[in-house]
């Protein structure tokens, strides 16, 4: 997938995620926010937020989040109660708990299908500073809007199209390019951009 063509896709996959999301009786509203709702040319992921009233339907949500994962396993649902409340974000795994060491982090669970990530702290006016576009209300006064009015925020943060960067590989010497796609994943995962060719680091992971 190219470009606008991601964009377009992943919108389309928020989409169906919220009309049957949106039939669950505890969810009052359900937004597509980040890149993907900013137009940014090349996503990396697909997040949405979803305010309930309730976390008993978490099951239902996340088996609808879930079904994502057959366009982008790049998803994230994050999960606000009806008090304003940041929940966490959706696990990826059918089972709560699963068979794996993830399970193992403290608080992992605690409300089944959310996952605890001790390393991530929410900033609340960087995630309503993002651009986000309604899929589903449920109420005449928006979550989002009442949000970013409480946090004095006016206008959301624009998404600058990243350029691809060449760059020449440390072992064979060829220059290689990295697209837009390719820079948000390194950065997202918290590693450096690569210093060897696509080629040179095939190679060395075979052995």
């Amino acid at each position: 997938m190219e470009g606008n063509d991601r964009n377009e896709r992943f919108r389309n996959t928020a989409r169906q995620f919220a009309q049957k999301a949106a039939e669950i009786a505890e969810v009052q509203e359900i937004v597509l926010c980040g890149s993907v709702a900013g137009n940014d040319p090349d996503p990396y992921d697909i997040d949405v937020a979803v305010v309930i009233t309730d976390v008993g339907c978490l099951a239902s949500v996340a088996r609808y989040a879930r079904q994502m994962s057959s366009i982008s396993h790049a998803w994230e649902v994050f999960v606000f109660d009806e008090h304003s409340v940041y929940r966490g974000r959706i696990c990826h795994r059918s089972k709560c708990p699963a068979q794996s060491i993830d399970c193992m982090v403290p608080e992992c669970g605690r409300i089944p299908h959310l996952r605890a990530e001790p390393d991530f702290e929410f900033d609340e006016r960087l995630f309503f500073g993002s651009p986000f576009e309604t899929l589903h209300p449920a109420t005449s006064e928006s979550f989002f809007l009442r949000q970013r009015t409480r946090l004095g925020i006016t206008s959301p943060r624009a998404y600058t199209p990243l350029k691809p960067i060449k760059t020449k590989c440390i072992d064979c010497g060829r220059r290689f390019t990295m697209d837009a796609g390719e820079q948000k994943w390194f950065s997202k995962a918290g590693l450096d951009y690569p210093k060897r060719c696509p080629r040179c680091r095939s190679e060395r992971h075979r052995f």
